[in-house]
């Protein structure tokens, strides 16, 4: 049966909270292997795709997430990269919440490193940064002879004021067979992640 690998951050994990996510729905003909992680940096699901490409994924669909992602080393370990990911040796972070650390660190310590991060570091170089790691992975599926796909989900969103358009020369036609292969309506139309996030820049704009 072939096995479909899915790469990604919370908006490829299902929480009964906000009710059936698209991966629930793929093509029951399929077996899904679901890496990805909430709060996952892009670094992470870089890892995660590979992986998944050292596996023989029949497909591999992928989302990525925002720059201001960061990973935090919690003990040391002999295991490869992703696996350290695995069993929590390492975990990536969210800024400013600093979620997926809360049950970590002290108060105290979240704080100094968020006004650290603040007061540090550079969204331009963030932003190149992650698009660097992003197009690694990219070029990594397109030489991998896997059937793949894929959204740049929070990456610079244009809600969170992008001045430009990323990946476009990765982005290409999809053709029936492969909507047919992926199914649930084409992965709800590739996550809705603009749309998402479309709707709630206006309702932010309600709000104001």
């Amino acid at each position: 049966m072939k096995r479909v690998y899915i790469c990604g951050d919370s908006f490829c994990v299902p929480d009964l909270e906000y009710g059936a996510c698209w991966v629930d729905m793929l093509d029951t003909n399929v077996v899904v292997q679901n890496l990805a992680k909430t709060g996952a940096s892009n670094l992470q699901i870089s890892l995660q795709v590979d992986h998944a490409i050292s596996q023989s994924a029949s497909a591999i669909i992928v989302n990525f997430t925002s720059c201001t992602r960061q990973e935090w080393r919690i003990r040391p370990s002999d295991q490869s990269l992703y696996q350290q990911f695995c069993d929590g040796s390492v975990v990536s972070y969210v800024i400013p919440t600093c979620s997926n650390l809360q049950d970590i660190l002290q108060e105290a310590e979240i704080n100094k490193i968020r006004e650290s991060y603040l007061k540090l570091s550079d969204l331009s170089v963030e932003i190149f940064k992650n698009q660097c790691i992003i197009e690694r992975t990219l070029y990594k599926l397109q030489n991998s002879n896997i059937p793949w796909t894929f959204s740049s989900g929070g990456f610079e969103h244009s809600s969170f004021g992008a001045t430009k358009k990323y990946f476009e020369q990765f982005k290409k036609a999809t053709n029936e067979k492969d909507k047919q292969f992926f199914h649930s309506q084409y992965m709800n139309e590739l996550f809705r992640v603009d749309k998402l996030y479309e709707e709630d820049e206006k309702k932010a704009k309600k709000k104001g």
